[in-house]
Formats: C-alpha cells, sequence, structure tokens
C-alpha cells in the first residue's frame, strides 16, 4: 500500500472516531486536564483523591467532605475551601487533587477586554503565598493583580507564610474581592488554625478568616497520616448568598491521568525546593 493511501486509510479512522462523541470527550477531557496540571507544581501535578489514604474516619471524613466541596462547585456554588494542618506538604497535596478535579472544568477568558486587562487569557491561578508579595511590587504588578481578583479558580498555598504587618492589608483585600465581591471559588492551605491565623494577622486575619465563614466556605483539618483523631469538615451557610454565574463547560469530562501512590516525605522535600510562586509552565 502506498503511503498516500495508508495515510488516507488512517486519516479516515481518525474521521470515524472522531465522530463519536464518547471518543470526542475522552480527547478533550484529556487535553484539558494536561492544559490545567501545568499551573501545578510538579510534585502536585499527580495529586488525586482516590490515592488519599482514608483507613481512618478523619482521613475518609476529608475526602467525602471534599468530594461534596467538588459537586457543589460543579453544579454552580461558589463557595470556597479551608485546608489546614501541621503538616504543610499533605495539605497542599489535598487541595492539588481537589484542584484537579476542578480546573479542567473551567473555561478560559472570553471577554477581550478581561484578556487585556489581566494580560492573559487563562482563567486559573496557582500560587504561594510567599511570593506574592514580589508579584504586588514587580513590573506586571496592576496585570497580576486584575488576574488574581478575577481568575475563575485559584489555589494558594501556605496562606499563614504571607507577611504580617501591612502586607497582611494586601492578603485581606486579595481574597475579599475573590470571595465576597466576585464570589469566585478560592482553595487554600495553612499550617495553623483559623483562630491562630486570626491571632497572627490581627483584624485583617480576623476578616479574612470571616469572609470564608460568611461566604459559604468550608473549612477541613488536615490530620498527619497515621493520626487517629477526628477531622473538622464543615460547611458554613453564607448568610448573603448570591447568584452563580457559571464559567464551567456544562458538560464537561473528569482527568484521566494516572495518579501513583502518596509519597508525602518526597512531596515535603520537592516542595520545600520549589518557587515560591507558581503559574502556567512554571
Amino acid at each position: 500500500m502506498s503511503d498516500a493511501l495508508l495515510n488516507n486509510v488512517k486519516n479516515r479512522k481518525k474521521e470515524k472516531k472522531m465522530k463519536n462523541p464518547d471518543a470526542i470527550n475522552s480527547y478533550f477531557g484529556a487535553a484539558h486536564d494536561r492544559y490545567a496540571v501545568q499551573f501545578l507544581p510538579e510534585p502536585l501535578q499527580t495529586a488525586g483523591l482516590d490515592d488519599y489514604p482514608n483507613t481512618t474516619y478523619a482521613h475518609r471524613q476529608a475526602v467525602e467532605a471534599a468530594r461534596e466541596y467538588i459537586a457543589d462547585v460543579r453544579g454552580g456554588g461558589r463557595g470556597s475551601l479551608m485546608v489546614y494542618g501541621p503538616d504543610r506538604a499533605l495539605s497542599a497535596w489535598f487541595v492539588a487533587a481537589v484542584w484537579r478535579e476542578l480546573a479542567p472544568f473551567v473555561r478560559c477568558r472570553s471577554s477581550y477586554e478581561e484578556v487585556v486587562a489581566t494580560g492573559t487569557a487563562d482563567n486559573l491561578l496557582f500560587v504561594g503565598a510567599a511570593g506574592i508579595p514580589d508579584l504586588l511590587q514587580g513590573e506586571g504588578k496592576k496585570t497580576w493583580l486584575a488576574h488574581a481578583f478575577s481568575a475563575f479558580l485559584a489555589g494558594i498555598c501556605d496562606l499563614d507564610r504571607f507577611p504580617t504587618g501591612q502586607w497582611a492589608n494586601a492578603l485581606q483585600d486579595l481574597l475579599d474581592q475573590r470571595l465576597r465581591c466576585n464570589r469566585l471559588p478560592t482553595l487554600v492551605t495553612m499550617q495553623i488554625t483559623p483562630r491562630e491565623f486570626r491571632a497572627r494577622y490581627g483584624e485583617a486575619g480576623d476578616a479574612i478568616v470571616g469572609c470564608f465563614e460568611r461566604t459559604g466556605g468550608v473549612f477541613i483539618r488536615m490530620d498527619p497520616l497515621g493520626d487517629n483523631s477526628s477531622a473538622i469538615a464543615e460547611q458554613v451557610t453564607p448568610t448573603e448568598p448570591d447568584e452563580p454565574q457559571g464559567e464551567l463547560d456544562a458538560q464537561p469530562v473528569a482527568p484521566v491521568v494516572a495518579v501513583p501512590a502518596l509519597g508525602v516525605s518526597n512531596l515535603q522535600q520537592a516542595l520545600d525546593a520549589m518557587p515560591r510562586t507558581w503559574g502556567s509552565g512554571n
């Protein structure tokens, strides 16, 4: 068979396959997931809730709360998620697992004005809190802040590593814009409890935690693996619910990337070696 004829046969088979809705959804679902995981640090790109050890009641409760949160956001909810606990790496891994369930369903920005204002068509953000001050002082401060305020889905790791003092007001402004004004799903991690966060950051800390509470935030205490103590996982009903404006695809396809077993000690070391801020392709 000639090369031209062989290529023609292959193309016809490909076209026939792509006319199958299941094949099309599988193709684009995988493509969306590959795009979304670029925003995560490499050690977190394979995180998945199915691989989270659920041998204790506390860990099963945490996964159940996360899945309920994911279902709520996919259904149009605009609540946020705060994961906290002494194991920094485990909390980051858990939030990344939730991120990978949501990010592939988020459409890129479609407004020309938004793309110009934010400097990107991306509608996702994943960043380390300790690096945000550098971004707020850089040349692209205005566009980055516009992106951080309006990206449909954002992940902020190590919230308690953000500077205190006057800088805390900048963090409060960022989260207030996202949670209260724009009602955008925001996933955060920290090693201290919400009460300790309030004490450390004063009025700004009280306002930040209060904002999570008033806008229907879900709080999950992440126990270290092997700990049999009870987890805290609760949904706080918003006092002033807003009408959600959908940004998710109507018929999304679940991520298909295989996830290896969780290695917490290696992940901790990898996170320590990562840059403080992450974005698409970094």
